[in-house]
């Protein structure tokens, strides 16, 4: 087995091997290079940011559904959720509404000390859930016998 043939990054002049490359540069100086471009070329990167989210909604979609999961600590991939729905029948597993709302769908609830992945509900009740979990739930409990009792 010979060695890989290697080459010089025309910006740094770091030896890298030729096998696996995708471009002229290495890694740190392509990088570089792309955010100059980026910043050179705002129209064109605006533009084609764009058409992409045009021609691939469903695939933009995912991304910001996994991106905000991602972020709100919830580990669920779409398709998980997509298997889920289904297996719910596209319905709150509380009050049985149907998810209407494709954008908003239905909540993945999950307990925020563990990050499991209990079942979708509608918002309303997802909202509902989380109050009751809070410590003050039993602020809110007294707050509701006061009235029945004056009504």
């Amino acid at each position: 087995m010979g060695r890989s043939p290697l080459t010089n990054c025309p910006k740094c002049g770091r030896v890298l091997p030729l096998k696996g490359k995708k471009g002229p540069r290495c890694r740190p100086c392509g990088w570089a290079y792309l955010k100059a471009w980026r910043l050179a070329n705002k129209e064109k990167v605006r533009a084609n940011n764009k058409r992409y989210k045009i021609e691939n909604p469903e695939l933009v979609y995912r991304k910001q559904r996994e991106d905000k999961w991602k972020e709100q600590g919830i580990k669920i991939t779409y398709d998980e959720y997509l298997e889920k729905a289904a297996a719910q029948n596209n319905r709150c597993i509380i009050c049985n509404r149907e998810s209407g709302h494709r954008r908003k769908g239905l909540c993945v609830d999950h307990k925020h000390s563990t990050g499991l992945i209990r079942d979708l509900l509608c918002h309303k009740c997802n909202t509902a859930v989380g109050f009751m979990e809070s410590e003050n739930f039993p602020l809110y409990i007294a707050y509701l016998e006061k009235w029945r009792e004056s009504s």
